[in-house]
């Protein structure tokens, strides 16, 4: 079904793609994983999707808590908006936001 090369199945594909949302409670890691799989399955029906089309649906697909990181992204202008740039940058966001939740939960447990 994905190999085919329908504007049905292509038009699917897309729709899924654009219609991708991750919420507060997701994992970042999974919902880049979910992301790029949609994006090689549009690949796979000969779909180029060029990279600042990639990042703007992936920035479009984070929840609204992400929106300052999001800014702060855009601000670097389109020609720094690259795939890997944005990705480790969000990566490294979350895993910065996750070290913080930990050092609170750790903080509150040898307070008690």
């Amino acid at each position: 079904m994905y190999l085919s090369k329908s504007l049905v199945n292509v038009l699917f594909r897309r729709k899924k793609l654009y219609n991708l949302r991750m919420h507060d409670e997701d994992s970042l890691p999974a919902h880049l994983d979910e992301f790029s799989t949609l994006v090689n399955q549009l690949l796979a029906v000969d779909v180029q999707l060029i990279e600042y089309e990639k990042v703007v649906t992936l920035l479009c697909s984070l929840p609204d808590t992400w929106d300052n990181l999001i800014v702060v992204i855009g601000g670097e202008g389109l020609t720094q908006m690259s795939w890997e740039s944005v990705c480790s940058t969000l990566l490294a966001d979350d895993m910065r936001q996750r070290g913080s939740e930990g050092s609170s939960r750790d903080a509150l447990t040898t307070r008690g």
